[in-house]
């Protein structure tokens, strides 16, 4: 088995020098026409797509604990805490 790095194994990224990490100002605009940009499907649905959306119902129950998740999420406090 062949390990990857430098000497000793170290580890991968090392054996690439750093890479500039500064966000330009030509990030920053392009992120921003990005995040104005309308977006749209690449496709419409198939008809069978759009059947099968058409005829399911969303459970009420599902949606109530979606909510519910949301607000516990919401409500934590610290990292990695388990209500």
């Amino acid at each position: 088995m062949t390990r990857r790095g430098g000497p000793g194994g170290g580890s991968p990224s090392l054996e690439h020098p750093r890479r500039n990490t500064e966000v330009t100002d030509d990030t920053r605009r392009a992120e921003a026409e990005e995040a104005t940009a309308s977006h749209q499907p690449d496709r419409l649905p198939t008809p069978e797509e759009q059947d099968s959306a058409d005829a399911h119902q969303a459970d009420p129950e599902v949606a109530r604990h979606a909510r519910d998740m949301n607000r516990v999420g919401a409500e934590a406090r610290g990292e990695g805490r388990v209500p």
